[in-house]
């Protein structure tokens, strides 16, 4: 039991605060702070937001930033690695919740037709993100 907590106690501190991922329940958490359950359960339980506060490993993992995006939180493309903003899947799943999020996509993804299509769906005016390839 490192950090003082075992799994089940970070389990049900993730599901009831939101800044369990903060920097001050570092000690706290220990190794748990790591754990992929604790971390997702975060996520699912409070609109994403945690993701902004998780280690730097879980902004390049696709499962926890889609579940991040899915829950229709704050924006999260901005905060993801650099691979998941090339990922045509993780794009269009943030787009589709606020458009605007198309300015921090890969720019190869920001002249996608499809992409821009969705992003502009749900925000005409994301189009100002759009690059036009010639």
């Amino acid at each position: 039991m490192k950090g003082g907590m075992t799994k089940e106690e970070a389990l049900t501190l993730a599901r009831n605060d939101m800044f369990v991922l903060n920097e001050s329940y570092r000690q706290r958490l220990g190794v748990l702070r790591y754990d992929r359950d604790v971390v997702l359960t975060a996520i699912k339980s409070h609109n994403g937001i945690p993701l902004h506060f998780a280690p730097e490993q879980f902004r390049d993992d696709k499962e926890m930033v889609l579940a991040a995006l899915k829950t229709g939180g704050p924006p999260v493309l901005e905060i993801a690695s650099p691979r998941l903003k090339k990922d045509k899947e993780v794009v269009l799943e943030a787009v589709k919740h606020i458009g605007s999020e198309l300015r921090h996509a890969d720019a190869e993804l920001r002249a996608d037709n499809e992409v821009i299509a969705a992003a502009v769906a749900q925000n005409p005016r994301a189009r100002q993100f759009a690059v036009t390839m010639i």
